[in-house]
């Protein structure tokens, strides 16, 4: 075990998260007892040794700052793009109601992963629901930066770990792309998930931060234990790989017992959605890295082999053949390959750190090709709510009762409501864990007595096995909200 070192802000930082999303778990959890874990979890960091060695170089030094980046979005849009994130600021809103979401009316569950939603709901006090949802969408991919860099340095001692992991976060596709359709749940914990790997000195923090991830996404969780597994096999650590796993046990443990239980046809949707929607063949690992990591891998590659510096290539290609092979078993465990992605990054980026040791300018070269990847996969993704759409849900909440129930696209800034406003709505997303539940509640539900019609649509077409149609009655009166809100028959 390492003695404890400095005082390190950005761990701190994550174990405060990290409280606060197992402390959220408890669906009748309320939003000071969040609170309260996320001070624990920040009090529990203190003291230990960072996994980021000190910046060596003024390039290491700059490298963090690059990743404001992350949070461009808090200016240019008015909410965080994807359906998915409409559903988890649904369940911040929830948190501050003593509900699970005020559009799933009704569903109540004793457990259920509210880690995102947990801090979504802290930041709301501070920023406001739509603002909190952009800040909060950002932090996933900073602390997988925090991640790979500490990977990158320590068990793979990479040179210039920071730069490179800086690199890998603008130059891949993955994780950036998730940021488009709402899934920073799932990059937050399988970033936790690294930082775990890197702390296992520490085994009973990475225990915490695995649980933590199970406690954001389950399946993430497992993303981010295959690195600390790959760590402690690596480095023959297995007492601290054993205690680290144990708190992903125990937390999936609980939400399998406490938490929703999956039906047949929820089973079978999860397996379908994981073989057809969600599948990686062979020939598609590299696409779905993205072309400019893959062709800055191939680089990397020829240029270790001029040099003879084989093993490395070694290592990367046991990695990535082995990933293939999983890939394609995991649709048959209800796993979806594609969200494994993101792990790949390690081994490239640790080809890339090691063919540009002795060329640095090279790396910075590289984020000029970088750019109009990020700016097509991350900064250029759109959301479903305007700004004009979040003015007029403002209005919707102060002309619509709330046992009223509104009908809108699934697809537009409609699906805002419950958490921006705190209405019901018809065409809530929903988790496919609570599809049944959910369901029946929708039917059950008072008919739409409003329509909001959003400025964008975002998605064109309903998913008609999941979502009823909308509703066809005419509209009553002159329209409220800047034309946005219908009273209807």
């Amino acid at each position: 075990m390492s003695k404890p070192g400095p005082i390190a802000p950005a761990l701190i930082g994550i174990g405060a998260i990290a409280g606060a999303a197992i402390a959220a778990v408890p669906v009748s959890a309320p939003l000071w007892l969040v609170a309260l874990g996320a001070l624990a979890g920040g009090v529990a960091a203190i003291g230990r040794r960072s996994p980021l060695a000190p910046a060596a170089d003024p390039l290491e030094r700059f490298a963090p700052l690059l990743l404001a980046a992350f949070f461009v979005p808090c200016f240019t849009m008015a909410v965080a793009p994807g359906q998915d994130m409409s559903m988890y600021a649904g369940l911040a809103r929830g948190l501050l109601d003593g509900v699970l979401s005020p559009a799933w009316p009704g569903i109540r569950p004793m457990m259920f992963h509210r880690g995102l939603p947990a801090v979504i709901a802290l930041a709301s006090l501070l920023a406001g629901m739509a603002r909190a949802s952009l800040v909060v969408a950002g932090l996933p991919y900073v602390i997988f930066w925090y991640g790979l860099a500490a990977i990158l340095g320590g068990p793979l001692q990479t040179p210039r770990p920071r730069l490179v992991a800086a690199l890998a976060m603008f130059l891949s596709r993955m994780p950036q792309i998730m940021f488009d359709w709402g899934g920073n749940p799932f990059v937050l914990a399988t970033a936790l998930g690294l930082v775990a790997a890197t702390v296992l000195d520490h085994a009973l923090l990475a225990a915490f931060l695995l649980a933590a991830a199970a406690a954001i996404h389950p399946m993430g969780a497992i993303a981010g234990a295959v690195a600390v597994a790959v760590v402690a096999v690596s480095r023959r650590a297995w007492v601290p790989g054993a205690i680290a796993a144990a708190g992903l046990v125990a937390m999936l443990a609980l939400l399998a017992a406490f938490g929703p239980r999956y039906s047949p046809g929820e089973i079978r949707k999860a397996l379908d959605w994981a073989a057809v929607q969600e599948a990686v063949p062979f020939r598609r690992l590299g696409a779905e890295l993205g072309d400019p990591a893959a062709i800055a891998t191939a680089i990397a590659a020829a240029v270790l082999i001029w040099r003879r510096e084989l093993r490395p290539i070694r290592l990367a290609a046991i990695a990535i053949l082995a990933a293939g092979v999983f890939f394609q078993l995991m649709p048959k465990l209800g796993l979806y390959p594609l969200r494994f992605m993101p792990l790949l990054v390690i081994p490239a980026a640790a080809l890339w750190g090691r063919a540009a040791a002795r060329w640095p300018v090279a790396l910075v070269a590289a984020f000029l090709v970088a750019v109009p990847g990020h700016l097509r996969w991350f900064q250029r993704a759109i959301p479903m709510a305007t700004p004009g759409d979040v003015d007029a849900i403002a209005c919707v909440a102060a002309h619509v009762g709330r046992d009223d129930v509104v009908d809108g696209a699934y697809g537009d800034g409609t699906a805002w409501i419950p958490a921006l406003a705190d209405r019901k709505i018809t065409r809530p997303q929903q988790h496919i864990s609570l599809f049944d539940e959910i369901d029946a509640a929708l039917a059950g539900q008072a008919r739409p007595s409003w329509r909001f019609a959003g400025q964008r649509l975002r998605y064109e077409a309903p998913i008609g096995l999941w979502y009823p149609p909308l509703a066809t009655a005419p509209a009553v009166g002159s329209p409220l909200c800047n034309s946005a809100l219908y009273r209807i028959r």
